[in-house]
């Protein structure tokens, strides 16, 4: 699946609703070293969905919690390139 399409990382997660709780599992697959790593972060629910600041009638990810797992994704990321 990779070769065709010159893939070298894929990037992609799991997202659990747990009651009071949101985990978050991003995860890379790397297609030179055949590995995939990986790293669980929890959120509670009140700090991983907020109001859109664009449009508060609709809810988003929160600012904090997209650096979060964002910054999470760069540190796999470097850890295996």
């Amino acid at each position: 699946m990779m070769v065709p399409a010159q893939v070298d990382v894929i990037v992609t997660g799991q997202f659990v609703d747990d009651q009071e709780k949101i985990k978050v599992k991003p995860f890379i697959i790397i297609k030179k070293s055949q590995k995939i790593v990986a790293k669980s972060l929890i959120f509670l629910k009140n700090e991983y969905i907020c109001a859109d600041p664009v449009n508060p009638k609709k809810r988003a990810l929160c600012s904090n919690t997209y650096e979060e797992i964002t910054q999470t994704v760069k540190e796999l990321l470097l850890e295996q390139l």
